[in-house]
């Protein structure tokens, strides 16, 4: 139905097959036939071709081939606007069925649904990303673009949250894995065709977004393999702001000559400080090694920061630094006085010189 009007059907003839034939199509797709071809006797099963999981594969295809008809035809300018909406709106759930009957021609493990609810989400929101960016280069092209882009989105979004949200409570143990896709999902989903860091458009806010969502599928894998040290949970972390300060600095709307970022600033202390509070307040038991190197760190941002040349372009950053270094050396200080204070007997060696 997704053809020119006036080659095989009138446009009104085409909108009205669309919608009469949409909820048969659905149900060949997701009807799970090769389940219920399991409670008819082997006879009937082969006289029927049903059990077979290629055969499953042919309605995702075919279904997924007319998607991919309706997504090269130009409708806006006539009457099936709604359909085309629809047909893209449904380009998730086709691909998520599509990987989800190749996994039952593999035998591949439960715990790989998740990751494949995930990988279509994310590779149906790169497309929206390709449209919207295309598009965005013909004016007469953009609001196609745009729209064609939250079709796919939504279909994305209607597979995600549910898949994310089992997969959860299932306590797969390819959680963390799948929480890194989610947030891979919405990095994409928050690039505008004018960029990230220096777009003006609402949806780069999803960026952090997706920052939270790698931070705890980090978080998840490393509890999951039983890591207890503070330094695998807080340091990748504190890599990523700083790597994002740097790369606001670089692309960011404000001129990097003129002035320092607000945003680029505070995500410098917020980089500087994950990493070094929680490895100070750690420093309360274990090894000495670690307040001493907590210490000299801060003293060198304390002291760098301090020694540097301040002016308009790098201010703030320089405060952020300054700041961290002496709140990093005041908590530092603080927890070894007491361990030092709460240890019983006599007082700790390392302070009688």
């Amino acid at each position: 139905m997704s053809f020119p009007a006036g080659r095989i059907l009138t446009d009104t003839e085409r909108r009205w097959a669309f919608w009469a034939l949409l909820a048969p199509t659905v149900a060949a797709v997701a009807l799970p036939v090769t389940g219920l071809a399991e409670t008819l006797p082997a006879g009937v099963r082969a006289a029927l071709l049903l059990g077979s999981p290629t055969l499953a594969v042919v309605p995702t295809v075919i279904l997924l081939g007319a998607i991919g008809i309706w997504l090269r035809l130009h409708v806006y300018s006539g009457t099936a606007r709604i359909e085309r909406v629809v047909a893209l709106g449904a380009a998730a759930p086709t691909l998520l069925a599509l990987i989800w009957s190749v996994r039952q021609t593999t035998d591949a493990p439960a715990p790989v649904d998740g990751i494949a609810v995930a990988t279509a989400a994310l590779l149906v929101c790169a497309l929206g990303l390709v449209l919207d960016t295309v598009g965005a280069r013909d004016t007469a092209s953009n609001t196609q673009g745009r729209t064609d882009r939250l079709a796919l989105e939504a279909g994305a979004g209607l597979i995600l949250v549910p898949g994310t949200l089992l997969t959860l409570a299932a306590g797969s143990p390819l959680a963390w894995l799948v929480l890194l896709l989610v947030g891979a999902t919405a990095l994409v989903t928050a690039i505008a065709p004018d960029g990230l860091f220096g777009s003006r458009s609402p949806r780069r806010h999803l960026g952090w977004l997706a920052l939270l969502l790698g931070t705890a599928g980090l978080w998840v894998g490393l509890n999951r393999v039983g890591t207890e040290a503070p330094e695998p949970y807080v340091l990748p972390v504190a890599g990523m702001l700083l790597v994002l300060a740097v790369l606001i600095r670089r692309f960011g709307r404000i001129p990097r000559a003129a002035a320092a970022s607000p945003a680029a600033a505070l995500l410098t202390l917020a980089g500087l400080l994950v990493a070094i509070v929680p490895l100070a307040l750690a420093s309360a038991s274990g090894s000495p090694a670690r307040p001493i190197v907590m210490a000299a760190a801060c003293g060198v941002l304390l002291l760098g920061s301090a020694a540097a040349r301040w002016g308009p372009s790098r201010s703030a950053y320089l405060a952020a630094a300054w700041t961290s270094g002496a709140i990093g050396l005041l908590v530092t200080s603080i927890v070894q006085l007491m361990r030092v204070l709460g240890a019983p007997g006599a007082p700790d060696a390392r302070l009688e010189c």
